[in-house]
């Protein structure tokens, strides 16, 4: 199950960045599109209530994945959240207001099943799988700037395989 959720996590990056990178220029083309529609918010207004809303959704995300089961509740996030990516692109020639709202409502699918994600690869990780996958960053960022030497001694303790988690993906005991 833990690959499940890293995989799950993977899947919900790509979506999350691919909505990210593209909503500025996504409603820069809808208010060109419309220029009769002069109320609308600019595309930096629209991409600041994108980010501000992705917290709170992924609390929500959370939650729900408490109160109705993590796997129910990821499913039905991301269904929706396709659902809604389907929706803004084919309605773009449409009404900008309800334009809005989709982008709005996808800037609260797309984030939601974050912390129910991570929450089910640290609960379903063995204590291998869970330091690895969860320690990247400290993995990394411990790597002197000049890189590692032969005769360097500070990493010498941690073997290859315990320092990048991508050399380890499987629920499979350490032995």
């Amino acid at each position: 199950p833990t690959l499940g959720y890293i995989l799950g996590y993977g899947a919900h990056c790509f979506e999350l960045y691919g909505m990210r990178t593209w909503i500025v220029a996504f409603w820069t083309f809808v208010t060109h599109r419309h220029p009769q529609a002069t109320a609308l918010p600019s595309p930096l207004v629209v991409s600041v209530l994108v980010t501000v809303m992705a917290m709170p959704a992924s609390i929500w995300g959370n939650e729900l994945a408490l109160r109705h089961g993590r796997h129910r509740a990821i499913r039905r996030i991301q269904f929706a959240s396709a659902a809604v990516a389907l929706a803004i692109g084919t309605l773009s020639a449409f009404n900008p207001w309800l334009l809005l709202a989709l982008v709005l409502v996808y800037a609260i699918t797309v984030p939601a099943d974050s912390g129910a994600l991570t929450a089910g690869m640290s609960a379903t990780a063995s204590f291998r799988v869970h330091f690895n996958s969860s320690g990247v960053f400290e993995a990394v960022a411990s790597i002197p700037p000049d890189g590692l030497r032969e005769d360097d001694t500070r990493h010498a303790a941690v073997p290859v395989s315990e320092r990048f988690p991508v050399v380890i993906l499987s629920d499979a005991p350490a032995g």
